[in-house]
C-alpha cells in the first residue's frame, strides 16, 4: 500500500521534455537564394535532358520495331543481312525495340521527380531573392575580379 502512494520503487512519473526551437542559421532576408536558383536551373536542365532522351528512345523503339518486322535481304544464298541481324538481335537475345521502350519509360519516370524538385528549388530561390530585395532596399557591393581593377556597385529596388 505504501509503494502505491510513492510510486513503483520511488520513481516519479516522467514529464514531457520539449526540444528547444531551432534557430535559423541566417535571419530572414540575409540570403539571396543564389544556390537554390542555380540548383533549380541545373535540375531543370537534367529533367529536360531526361525528357529528350525518353523521346529519342521512344522514336528509336518504333523505328526498330518497324525495321525488324521486315524480311531481311539475303546478301548471298546462305548469308543473312548483317545489318538486320545486328540491329534486331542483341547479344543476350533480348529484343532491342523492347529495350528502347523500357529505357524511354525509365527516362520519363525519372524526369518527373527531378522536374518537381526543380520547381521547388526555383520557387524557394525566387522567394528568398524577393525577401532579400525587400530587406536590403539599397546596397553598396564592393567587387574585385582578381585582376588589376576593383569597383563598387550601387543597387537599389523600389
Amino acid at each position: 500500500m505504501l509503494a502505491a502512494a510513492v510510486g513503483c520503487g520511488g520513481r516519479q512519473v516522467p514529464g514531457v521534455v520539449m526540444p528547444e526551437r531551432a534557430i535559423r542559421a541566417k535571419p530572414t532576408g540575409q540570403d539571396r537564394g543564389d544556390i537554390e536558383i542555380v540548383l533549380g536551373a541545373v535540375t531543370a536542365a537534367v529533367s529536360a535532358t531526361l525528357v529528350g532522351l525518353g523521346i529519342y528512345n521512344a522514336r528509336r523503339s518504333v523505328v526498330l520495331r518497324e525495321y525488324c518486322m521486315q524480311e531481311p535481304e539475303l546478301v548471298a544464298v546462305d548469308m543473312p543481312d548483317v545489318v538486320h541481324d545486328s540491329l534486331c538481335n542483341e547479344i543476350v537475345g533480348a529484343d532491342p525495340a523492347r529495350s528502347s521502350a523500357i529505357s524511354s519509360g525509365l527516362a520519363f519516370a525519372f524526369a518527373v521527380p527531378v522536374a518537381v524538385t526543380s520547381g521547388f528549388l526555383l520557387r524557394k530561390g525566387v522567394r528568398m531573392r524577393r525577401e532579400y530585395k525587400r530587406v536590403h532596399g539599397a546596397a553598396l557591393r564592393p567587387w574585385a575580379p582578381g585582376g588589376r581593377g576593383a569597383g563598387l556597385t550601387f543597387g537599389f529596388s523600389f
